[in-house]
């Protein structure tokens, strides 16, 4: 028989038939000795013993009872030998079954070998848990994973499965973790399987962000698996946290542009409204409770004029004019402003740690910033009892402790400076607005508070226009869109840092400007009008406005004409280009603007000067002046009538020159 044994225990089912052969044969080879025996020892008897002893039939009878008695010896040990090789012969089909299922047997011990070597290679922790809730199997991925050596599974094995995590820990991983875990085994029993993640607080004080899923077994265990996804959970967080600095920064642009279109529409109304007040403080008597009435409406246009001037700071669509000046200054200023009209209950302190702070800028949008904050912060301070501290210093970015908003350049910010939050610790958000060169000096203001702080949620909205937590009577909701406004437009970077019950911190950072000129931040006062005299051709689509400009320009002694349109403008100066000495024009208007209008004209009338009134940025429109000479002003709405008189007289008074 030709095969191979695979196991001892096989050997058994070959024992029977080489029993019997085997003493067959021993039978066969004792039975033919044997033989030989008798034959020998009857020879040598009748060779020895006396002829005359045993008749011939005697002999002859002895001979044959010898040989049957061969005959029946032999033909017993054939009959073993047959019966042996006929049990072999039988036992063969049984053989080859066994020797099928021992190679069954094989593969499938190497089967599991090759399992068991997967769930040892797996980088998931797996683990197997009786039907008693004890852990009967733990890869190396899990023992890992819970920094349990090689040398101390045994005490794992064979005891409750719960013992693998801290029972101490943060009260709210523990409770989380209870709840999943009654939800899971609950969905386990009825479903077979459960899959979810959950926060894992480990034996050494760490916590895990896992995914975990279960799956029953047949015999009442069930076999868990657990995923490490803490780095995903970070860069989701961190993904998220991208996309809400995008959604955040398409959400301002939005309302700065919604801003500056209303700021646009309100220039318009206050224009009239303004011109007309100036007219009935010129016609009223200077002693009349009318007077008075007018002057306080034009001092609220005025005041409705500035708040224009933040609406379209925080659009950043009003670029006014930048000078390199000393923020210590403004700083000085304002706050010997703001303690004159603080309660005395709030204690200003201030700390200036240098003694010159120089920043290229426009030095009233920063004074306006700063008094927002301090507004802001008074505001915040309940029942008016509290501190208030300002100070000023400079530092280089990499000290302030803040990489994250780190850039090599100024070129690399971005339009709309992107906002990030944090929550360092329950009840405490940190905001981040703008980037910071690195490697670069800062002016660092800061305004901090011991008021009643922000939330997340309303730290969200801060610096949306008219968002407000104020009384109605308190506050425009404005000031922290100006502050924005502000910083973006100086390529600074803001910080907010507000705990709930202890206070808020506001850091600015402005970058240090090497060249420092004295500058006065104050607006000059507006001089006295002069009577005019000369020809001037107003184009202006608003009613109002239009109105109003006429009226001003013949109390200022001009002769005037008006037109709705630019298209109508282009018709009368082509018709009768020597009727006027100048146009004043709007820029902002339907189917051609006044620069679009001012273009045309000095095609074919290169002499005749131009005004631009707009809403809109200034320096804007001056560097569009410089691609065409006939704009030789601009004017902002609304205009003052001793503002319009001075720059009429100016613009004339050249031309005259010039000729």
């Amino acid at each position: 028989m030709n095969f191979r044994l695979q196991n001892f225990p096989d050997i058994i089912n070959y024992i029977p038939g080489l029993v019997i052969l085997v003493f067959g044969m021993l039978a066969l080879h004792s039975s033919v000795s044997l033989m030989e025996t008798n034959r020998d020892m009857v020879s040598a008897y009748e060779e020895s013993a006396p002829s005359n002893l045993y008749s011939a039939e005697q002999k002859k009878s002895m001979a044959q009872l010898m040989r049957k008695r061969e005959d029946w010896l032999y033909w017993s040990v054939l009959a073993i030998g047959f019966s042996g090789f006929l049990l072999v012969v039988l036992n063969t089909d049984k053989l080859k079954k066994l020797k099928k299922a021992n190679e069954d047997k094989g593969a499938t011990l190497g089967l599991l070998r090759n399992r068991l070597a997967a769930m040892e290679a797996s980088r998931d922790g797996i683990g197997i848990i009786n039907s008693d809730g004890n852990l009967a199997y733990m890869n190396n991925a899990l023992m890992k994973l819970h920094n349990i050596p090689e040398d101390e599974e045994h005490e794992y094995i064979g005891s409750p499965w719960e013992g693998l995590y801290a029972q101490e820990g943060r009260e709210e991983i523990l409770e989380g973790r209870k709840q999943i875990q009654d939800a899971a085994m609950s969905e386990l029993q009825e479903q077979g399987y459960w899959r979810g993640e959950s926060p894992i607080a480990m034996k050494d004080g760490g916590v895990v962000n896992a995914e975990l899923s279960l799956t029953l077994l047949p015999d009442g265990g069930f076999i868990g698996t657990v995923r490490d996804i803490s780095h995903r959970k970070k860069m989701e967080a961190e993904r998220k946290g991208l996309e809400d600095q995008f959604y955040q920064a398409q959400k301002m642009e939005a309302i700065g542009r919604l801003a500056g279109g209303i700021a646009h529409d309100f220039n318009n109304i206050l224009a009239a409204m303004n011109g007309y007040a100036e007219f009935l403080i010129d016609d009223l008597e200077e002693k009349s409770a009318q007077h008075q009435f007018a002057v306080n409406i034009l001092q609220a246009g005025r005041q409705a004029r500035d708040l224009v001037d933040q609406m379209l700071a925080f659009s950043r669509r009003k670029e006014s004019t930048k000078d390199s000046f000393d923020l210590v200054g403004p700083v000085h200023e304002t706050l010997s402003m703001l303690q004159a009209t603080l309660p005395k209950t709030i204690e200003v302190r201030q700390e200036l740690k240098v003694a010159n702070a120089p920043i290229n800028g426009n030095a009233n949008q920063i004074a306006q910033a700063i008094m927002n904050l301090c507004v802001n912060a008074k505001d915040a301070i309940e029942d008016e009892h509290g501190k208030l501290n300002v100070s000023l210093d400079i530092i280089g970015s990499s000290e302030c402790g803040l990489p994250a908003i780190l850039i090599d350049d100024l070129e690399q910010l971005e339009k709309a400076p992107p906002i990030r939050f944090e929550e360092p610790e329950p009840g405490r958000t940190r905001l981040f607005l703008g980037k910071m060169v690195k490697d670069h000096d800062y002016v660092c203001l800061s305004v901090e508070d011991t008021g009643s702080g922000m939330s997340k949620v309303i730290m969200e909205h801060i610096f949306e226009p008219f968002f407000t937590t104020k009384p109605v009577d308190k506050g425009t909701g404005l000031g922290l869109a100006t502050v924005h406004g502000v910083v973006a437009g100086h390529q600074g970077a803001m910080v907010v840092d507000s705990t709930l019950g202890k206070g808020t911190r506001f850091d600015l950072f402005f970058p240090v400007s090497e060249v420092v000129m004295e500058t006065d931040f104050i607006e000059e006062k507006e001089g006295a009008a002069k009577a005019g005299s000369g020809r001037v051709l107003l184009v202006e689509d608003q009613d109002s406005v239009r109105d109003m400009l006429l009226t001003m320009l013949e109390r200022l002694g001009y002769e005037a004409a008006a037109c709705v349109s630019g298209l109508e403008a282009l018709d009368v100066l082509r018709e009768n280009p020597d009727a006027f000495d100048l146009v004043l024009t709007d820029h902002n208007m339907p189917k051609m603007t006044g620069l679009e209008l001012a273009q045309q004209i000095n095609i074919d009338f290169p002499d005749l000067p131009f005004i631009l009134l707009s809403g809109y940025s200034e320096n804007k429109l001056r560097d569009l002046m410089e691609e065409n000479l006939a704009i030789k002003a601009i004017l902002r709405k609304p205009i003052a009538k001793d503002a319009l008189a001075q720059k009429i007289e100016a613009v004339l008074s050249g031309q005259k020159m010039a000729a």
